[in-house]
């Protein structure tokens, strides 16, 4: 099991919410009966038309910081934290502190456990839509650990129209139907909307045990058996609704309905999932019988229907620890059940070490809740800016048997390899190969040039450049940093003009990533070369196109740079491992007098070698032989030429797709757009990871995140490297699909336009 622990079923309860979360925010003409806080025999209610809801808790306790004599402890009590008027659950802070103190990393929170209780249905309505919106908003603080779950009404009707409000709203990923209080049951074809729209957005349904529901023993009252008396509640709650899913099709009928079991216990289900397979053959076995009265619809077994679309959650429950074969992968999900009094909280660790002992191994992997546990079939779509896809025959190469990297056959491949890598760089000058990322290439480009207390110009394009400047700085250089929007490559007049206001020429650098990874977009390399020579300023110019070479056009020598970084898993179509610099001879000048330190980066030793074909150090000789394929492919096959339009091709495809769907390019300037990639703006309010993870487990296709400052507001795609027309489409298929089920706010027709554009190129 992971360091880190995922709980499925954690709550944000009534008496922890904002006392004014309805008389602020329902409308208008129902402000004046919204549930409100009262006083009532010294303890502080909810009080809605008249009927009391229950405690809340935010009044200081009288009892200051020492326990309070109570008929249950809770999940406070065991940690001693006594002073509950804080509402903990209810402050972020407070509750992500309440998290790591445990060592979970990520809730799943359910809301009050019982159902919104007023007869008005509209003013019901209201209410769930006011808890519903709070409590997304509340998760927005970190939405990859804090994952509300939203509260649907009990009728059909309204549990559709609320749902659909959601969809549209965005960000809901699981909904949970108080299940005992539904009204009609099940067998109602009134439910069918329900389903089918659960179906259609991919959004999970959550059934929770819901507490004091019926009328309890009288003879257990006022005794210590009225505890044990809910257990027969807690049974209830989920029986009869959970036959009814087999019995009258539903899951049947729709196979793509998910559902989450929320704390009812799992070791009755495996019994009662038999019992159903053993109806299930009797009335198969009277087929003919059945025949005569128009067939049954029945077709599948309960367990394989169970399997495939039931999920459960247990909390320290040793039984369900063996059950992991009877669930199926993925299907039970632990849980906390913070802040109960049933809670493991704080002590999950504890109590999940406690259950698994003595359990075999291989029953004791739960895996953490992503609420999808799909098997994929086909290829996995590798459609991030880096590492890309590695063509078949680069990968075959690459298993070839390693050589002796001192022997006359090695020189022969390494001769090969730089003399290839000139003609990408466009050069004529130096190329140093090394084994390493591109960072080792970024800080050989530094290293080999600069002294320390050298003054550096570097512009925040992205978070790329922002490591780069990271790095100069602990490398002990001075940094001029041009703050940026991470919309904009590097102006050229802005570049013109600091180093114009440069008399004393201490600027000995200027850094500038060409193709910016984390926003997908290009700066203009020529341009700014003509802006560094008209203030005829002496400063080394360095480029990184680790994302941009092989892809974009790039010319190291006509542009005048002075040294190029790049690296092997991109547009060169390899796995990491291969860093590159293209060197001036200004460069190479600068060399001499730099007093950085470096050693395995010294380009003196690596040049000397190189001239032969040789490394000084042991070189990776397999991701040469790779390499070599590659560089085949790229120059000899398709041609520089060529492989430059293919990307500018996909490229504006891909934004046409874009455009289409009625969403924002992260770059401003179409003069910037990128070849390599497209970053791509999710409406304000949405998660880009959420959908990101939605693609990834429904479509098996992984989409570049958003870094930095853009964390959660762009997914990125790359369309560079071993790229096709087909594999354009597949892509942007899945993006558009994805952006369905995450209900994100889009127009339909994104693929048709890129499908209209490529199709229109080729006919040219």
């Amino acid at each position: 099991m992971a360091n880190q622990l995922i709980s499925c079923d954690d709550h944000m309860d009534l008496g922890q919410l904002p006392a004014d979360l309805w008389t602020t925010r329902l409308p208008g003409a129902l402000r004046h009966r919204a549930p409100r806080i009262e006083e009532r025999d010294g303890q502080a209610v909810w009080i809605c038309d008249g009927k009391v809801w229950g405690s809340w808790v935010g009044k200081p306790a009288a009892s200051g910081s020492s326990r309070p004599v109570k008929p249950l402890y809770n999940a406070f009590d065991r940690a001693q934290i006594y002073d509950q008027s804080a509402r903990r659950p209810a402050v972020a802070e407070l509750r992500l502190a309440d998290m790591d103190r445990d060592g979970v990393e990520t809730q799943v929170i359910f809301g009050p456990i019982f159902q919104i209780s007023t007869e008005d249905p509209e003013l019901r309505q209201a209410c769930y839509r006011v808890y519903n919106d709070w409590l997304m908003e509340f998760c927005t603080a970190t939405p990859n650990r804090l994952i509300g779950v939203p509260m649907l009404p009990e009728t059909p009707a309204a549990a559709v129209a609320e749902l659909s409000r959601l969809a549209a709203k965005g960000g809901a990923r699981q909904v949970t139907l108080m299940i005992a209080n539904i009204n009609p049951k099940l067998d109602d074809p009134a439910w069918e909307p329900l389903w089918s729209l659960l179906e259609a957005t991919g959004i999970i349904l959550s059934w929770h045990i819901t507490v004091f529901i019926g009328r309890g023993n009288e003879r257990a009252a006022g005794k210590a058996a009225s505890v044990f008396e809910n257990t027969k509640f807690f049974m209830g709650n989920f029986l009869e609704p959970f036959v009814d899913l087999f019995a009258w099709g539903i899951l049947e009928r729709h196979p793509k309905l998910r559902m989450v079991m929320a704390e009812a216990g799992t070791g009755w289900l495996p019994w009662l999932v038999e019992e159903l397979d053993y109806r299930h053959w009797r009335l198969w076995e009277a087929k003919e019988f059945w025949a005569d009265k128009g067939g049954s619809a029945l077709e599948t077994k309960p367990s394989e229907l169970f399997k495939r679309q039931i999920y459960a959650t247990f909390q320290e429950d040793r039984v369900a620890m063996s059950l992991v074969p009877f669930f199926g992968d993925g299907h039970l999900l632990w849980a906390s059940d913070y802040p109960h009094p049933d809670s493991v909280w704080p002590n999950s660790w504890a109590a999940i070490d406690r259950r698994r002992d003595g359990v075999d191994e291989a029953a004791t992997i739960v895996r953490p809740m992503k609420n999808i546990a799909s098997p994929h079939t086909g290829r996995h779509f590798l459609q991030i800016p880096g590492p890309t896809n590695v063509p078949d025959r680069v990968l075959r190469a690459i298993a070839m048997p390693t050589i002796d990297h001192r022997g006359p056959e090695f020189a022969v491949l390494g001769q090969e390899i730089v003399a290839g890598m000139k003609r990408v760089f466009q050069t004529e000058e130096n190329v140093v190969v090394y084994a390493s990322s591109g960072t080792g290439a970024w800080e050989a480009a530094l290293s080999n040039t600069l002294s320390p207390g050298d003054r550096v110009l570097m512009f925040e394009t992205g978070h790329f450049a922002t490591l780069w400047r990271q790095m100069a700085t602990r490398l002990g250089l001075e940094i001029d940093f041009v703050p940026g929007d991470w919309r904009h490559g590097v102006d050229p007049a802005l570049v013109e003009e600091k180093l114009a206001d440069d008399k004393e020429r201490a600027v000995k650098a200027v850094c500038v990533v060409h193709n910016e990874t984390s926003t997908g977009v290009t700066s203009r390399i020529a341009e700014i070369r003509e802006a560094i020579d008209r203030t005829h300023h002496p400063a080394l110019y360095m480029v990184d196109t680790i994302s941009s070479l092989a892809s974009i056009d790039y010319r190291h020598d006509a542009w005048t740079v002075d040294v190029t970084v790049a690296g092997s898993q991109k547009g060169l179509m390899l796995p990491p491992g291969l860093g590159f610099n293209a060197i001036s001879k200004k460069a190479l000048a600068a060399h001499k007098t730099a007093r950085l330190p470096r050693s395995y980066w010294d380009w003196e030793t690596m040049l000397d070698t190189g001239r032969t074909g040789f490394f000084p150090y042991t070189p990776a000789t397999n991701l040469l032989y790779g390499l070599r394929e590659a560089l085949k492919m790229l120059l000899d096959e398709e041609g520089l030429a060529a492989v430059f339009h293919r990307h500018a091709r996909h490229a504006e495809a891909t934004r046409r797709a874009v455009a289409g769907w009625g969403l924002e390019v992260l770059c401003a300037d179409p003069r910037e757009h990128s070849n390599s990639l497209t970053a791509v703006l999710v409406p304000q309010g949405f998660d880009a990871d959420r959908l990101r993870e939605i693609i990834l487990d429904a479509f098996d296709m992984s989409l570049g995140t958003g870094l930095g400052r853009l964390k959660g507001k762009v997914f990125r795609i790359g369309h560079l490297g071993h790229f096709n027309d087909l594999m354009l489409c597949g892509t942007l298929a899945g993006v558009e699909m994805g952006l369905h089920r995450a209900g994100i706010p889009h127009r339909v027709g994104g693929v048709t336009a890129a499908l209209e554009f490529l199709g229109s190129v080729l006919s040219e």
